[in-house]
């Protein structure tokens, strides 16, 4: 009976204190939801490559000819022959276009026909001259006699001298009517035909040299990689056998307006007839940076405790971490910068997004 009765005490207490436990189940279930699993972050990457593996710079540019020369006549005249053609190949003195020479021959005519007669005439002012002198030592002329011998002696000195002049002159427009080629190339254009009528000056046509350049303009940001004398290989698109070296001759001081470009020509290393001016070419410098060395983009490199790093990506089984690593830093190149120390070939850097990441950090790579 007693064993009774201490149950149903015990049993009425638990009953009184089932309101309060069912209130402390019920606020423990509204407690904060476990925090979601974090998202890996997108970044940009780009592979680590050898810097030798990019190869020299290159520059598009046009075979021209060293030497230009206009053709046209130092006289007026009429054209009677044309002893070459646009595209042939003359050498130095030979003829090109001749002017009729009949008129300029009559002047050569009459001068010399001037300068026998002045001739005449100062032989017989130096005989009177000399005659004049004797007698005078005898007193049979007056001085003044004698002066006026002297005077038309020399008179007519400065008569043959100024015929001799004109007698040159005459002789020089005598070979004017004819233009001959400077020097050996290739006829480029020849706009006059027989019968035409030009005047002193007028433009008839152009003479190139067979000594070729290629002319290219140079970027300012490659002006550190040139000088007169570098070595450069060029290649023609009309003529895969005719690759050869070039020599840089000259470097222009001043951009050309428009293009913002140094003009430079380099000079072939020999001559090869199956090369013609206008053609298009391609120059190329050699690559001289470390064969050991890599190269990345710029904006890739960060600062880790003052110095120069690198986050790397690397696969793992549950995806993409990033790593930092500490890398050696050579010289800069456009946009980008060789690293001396710190990456291999094949490794993944990250170019963007890099200024939120944590070692060890699940990232995302994106396009």
């Amino acid at each position: 009976m007693i064993v009774l009765v201490h149950f149903l005490s015990r049993l009425s207490r638990v009953g009184r204190q089932w309101p309060l436990l069912a209130c402390v189940l019920l606020l423990s279930g509204c407690g904060p939801a476990p925090e979601p699993a974090q998202q890996p972050r997108p970044v940009r990457v780009v592979q680590v490559e050898p810097a030798d593996s990019r190869g020299g710079v290159g520059f598009n540019g046009q075979l021209v000819s060293r030497q230009q020369m206009p053709l046209a006549f130092e006289v007026a005249g009429r054209v009677v022959q044309r002893h070459v053609d646009s595209g042939d190949r003359v050498e130095a003195g030979q003829p090109l276009v001749s002017l009729e020479s009949a008129d300029l021959q009559l002047q050569v005519t009459h001068y010399l026909a001037q300068i026998k007669i002045a001739e005449a005439e100062q032989r017989t002012a130096k005989a009177d001259l000399e005659r004049f002198q004797r007698l005078q030592g005898k007193q049979f002329v007056s001085p003044t006699d004698l002066d006026r011998a002297r005077n038309r002696y020399n008179a007519s000195v400065g008569r043959f001298e100024s015929v001799q002049a004109e007698m040159v002159l005459a002789r020089r427009q005598l070979a004017y009517a004819t233009v001959t080629a400077s020097f050996s190339g290739w006829v480029n254009e020849l706009r006059v035909d027989p019968g035409q009528v030009v005047a002193v000056g007028e433009r008839l046509g152009l003479i190139d040299s067979l000594e070729l350049e290629v002319k290219f303009g140079l970027p300012e940001q490659h002006l550190q990689l040139l000088k007169s004398g570098t070595k450069l290989s060029a290649s023609f698109w009309a003529c895969d056998a005719c690759d050869q070296p070039v020599t840089v001759r000259e470097i222009g001081a001043a951009a050309t307006a428009g293009t913002g470009t140094l003009p430079v020509r380099a000079a072939l290393a020999e001559r090869d007839f199956r090369l013609r001016p206008g053609m298009s070419a391609w120059v190329e410098v050699e690559s001289n940076l470390p064969t050991k060395a890599m190269i990345i983009p710029q904006i890739a490199v960060i600062q880790q405790e003052g110095k120069p790093a690198v986050w790397v990506v690397t696969q793992q089984q549950d995806g993409h971490v990033t790593e930092p690593v500490s890398v050696e830093l050579g010289e800069m190149i456009d946009d980008q910068v060789l690293v001396i120390n710190g990456l291999t070939p094949g490794q993944w850097v990250v170019t963007a997004g890099q200024q939120l990441l944590a070692s060890h950090q699940s990232v995302r790579l994106v396009e």
